[in-house]
């Protein structure tokens, strides 16, 4: 075994131990543990719009990847209460996906066999990455797909490499036949020919139902991947593309086994989200006798209206420019000239370097060489994906093992730049792995597992009526507390100014009814970054520091090197005022400063 590979590998999975409290986005909570967190272990959580306004994600695949894991550590917790911890939550899940995305080094390996590319250093790339140590280590929807288009790389490639093998290995007896038969009597040359005919048969027909078992588990992908992410159906179009070429004799054929299994699929997803979303059909069809149609008629319609497909509603709802509006609107360019890379940092050259290259060989009308068809299948999904208003980098997961090979190729063709490129490449990822993995918004988790502590030991400090007030921070995950009054301990009142601050607290405290009936008794802790706490003291509010939390850093309040350096001059003392920018602070304010008298 490779000892470089091995030793990241190990690194992946100890990171998801530490863990890693760095918090990239909300919807690696609120898209996956959040959601299924509240069913299993009872507790009351935030649950998004997306499950509960309108089900326009699927829940089945959630349940299925994190899900049974935390079903089966709430049974452990039956004989063992302990390990029914926020730690195990954020964990547990975690480890799956460190674990499934061994999918993605596997298929790596592959691709790169099927175009002739340095397998052992394309797996040094990849794991060095910190897109495979912080993204492919977190409970993204995203992170799911990546693994699931790897799946269909690996059965549409591993598929065609093998055709081509069994055209290679039999033409190349067959020239070594020819060449023999000078030294050969012509029986011996029929009895080999003969033998080469049968085994040519027995192969091709061994591997027959293996090719429609390949099909099949291409549709059940294909729509795994479309119930997951709509947006799947963008990365899986060349794949598909390749498919039916390659298919192209009997592609009736294997387009039957392939809608089998895309079929077979969507009942079984679409039965699992109708079940958890869709309204009680008994009471749907209580209705029937107050109208006025056929029992039948009735009986469709109302089969229609209780059945929920989730790509459909997800569908309709992104069609919509308004609502797209509310998530945010970016440039088309973003992901070419930001989100790219922000991911593979030294890698974009050689991509770049690639495209630029086809651009001049389609310009010229030159014939096509296979090795572009990795920087194809990586820039059509981000073309397409560009067409859309919203657009982030995790959307990018999937083509990961795309843009190492690409990045492989060039590596092998010059030499002489590997040095270099490994040098940037891995200052790159030791810069950004901390980043993401420890400290961007570094203080939300550790701030929330410093409240579950203490309100599970029943010290002094926090009672079960206080209120968390959560400024200029993520949406701080409710599972984590693991309460069944989270909704009422914890506001999120995201960012505004001071004066917005001390309007709006008020205002959410008022609608909630335990504060109301508590509140001389209720204490108000705002969880806040360092910079707003300099602002609150700046403008005589009144507070007293419970605890700090060190390595939060979030873009809305980024350390400003500037003022530290006109304070201290000493590096030292610059240096203690950088890391004290970095914090998370939970501080006690007056009842009085939000409700004067």
């Amino acid at each position: 075994m490779d000892p470089i590979y091995i030793a990241l590998l190990v690194l992946r999975f100890v990171l998801v131990f530490i863990p890693q409290y760095g918090y990239i986005h909300p919807d690696e909570f609120f898209q996956t543990t959040e959601v299924i967190s509240g069913d299993i272990f009872n507790i009351e959580v935030n649950k998004p719009w997306e499950y509960t306004v309108l089900p326009i994600r699927s829940v089945s695949l959630i349940y299925i990847f994190f899900g049974l894991p935390l079903k089966f550590l709430k049974l452990l917790g039956e004989f063992e209460p302990a390990v029914i911890s926020p730690y195990w939550i954020i964990v547990i899940p975690r480890l799956v996906i460190a674990s499934l995305s061994l999918v993605l080094d596997y298929t790596l390996c592959k691709l790169c066999k099927c175009f002739d590319l340095n397998e052992q250093l394309g797996l040094h790339l990849m794991a060095a990455s910190y897109v495979m140590l912080t993204y492919m280590t977190r409970t993204f929807t995203n992170s799911i797909e990546a693994v699931l288009f790897a799946v269909l790389l690996l059965l549409v490639f591993t598929d065609r490499t093998i055709k081509f093998y069994i055209k290679s290995r039999f033409e190349e007896e067959e020239e070594e036949n020819q060449e023999n038969l000078e030294r050969v009597s012509m029986k011996d040359y029929r009895f080999k020919i003969i033998k080469h005919a049968e085994a040519k048969l027995h192969y091709t027909k061994s591997l027959t139902t293996t090719f429609y078992l390949k099909a099949t588990l291409i549709g059940i992908v294909g729509m795994a991947g479309m119930f997951n992410r709509p947006t799947f159906a963008i990365m899986a179009l060349f794949p598909a593309l390749i498919y039916c070429e390659a298919k192209q004799e009997k592609i009736t054929t294997h387009a039957v086994f392939v809608g089998a299994g895309a079929t077979v699929s969507f009942i079984t997803l679409t039965a699992v989200d109708t079940l958890y979303f869709g309204e009680n059909f008994q009471e749907l069809l209580s209705q029937c006798d107050k109208e006025k149609t056929s029992v039948f008629m009735c009986f469709f319609t109302m089969f229609l209206r209780w059945v929920v497909i989730t790509p459909y509603n997800f569908l309709l709802y992104n069609m919509n420019p308004l609502n797209l509006a509310e998530h945010g609107i970016h440039p088309r360019y973003l992901h070419f000239i930001v989100n790219l890379p922000l991911l593979f940092g030294p890698l974009i050259l050689p991509i770049y370097k690639k495209l630029l290259h086809l651009s001049v060989m389609l310009w010229r009308q030159e014939k096509f060489h296979k090795s572009y068809l990795p920087l194809v299948m990586l820039f059509i999904p981000v073309i397409l994906l560009s067409t859309f208003p919203h657009q982030e980098p995790r959307f990018l997961l999937p083509v990961l093992p795309l843009a190492v090979m690409i990045g492989i190729e060039q590596i092998q063709e010059k030499s002489k730049l590997n040095t270099l490129f490994v040098f940037f490449w891995l200052f790159f990822n030791i810069i950004m792995t901390p980043i993401y993995g420890f400290l961007h918004q570094g203080g939300v988790i550790q701030s929330l597992l410093h409240i579950q502590k203490d309100l599970k030991s029943g010290t002094s400090l926090f009672d079960i009526h206080d209120k968390f007030v959560y400024h200029r921070t993520y949406m701080p995950p409710h599972c984590l507390l693991l309460s069944r009054t989270s909704k009422s301990q914890i506001l999120d009142i995201q960012g505004g100014n001071i004066q917005h601050f001390l309007k709006i607290v008020p205002q959410r405290l008022s609608e909630i009814k335990d504060f109301q009936e508590n509140k001389k008794s209720s204490n108000i802790y705002v969880v806040t970054p360092s910079a707003f706490v300099d602002k609150l003291r700046e403008n005589g509010v009144n507070f007293t520091t419970v605890t700090v939390i060190y390595g939060h850093l979030t873009a809305e309040d980024p350390p400003d090197l500037a003022t530290s350096s006109k304070k201290h001059q000493d590096i030292i003392e610059r240096i203690k005022e950088f890391l004290n920018q970095m914090t998370l602070h939970i501080i006690k304010v007056p009842y009085e400063e939000f409700y004067a008298d």
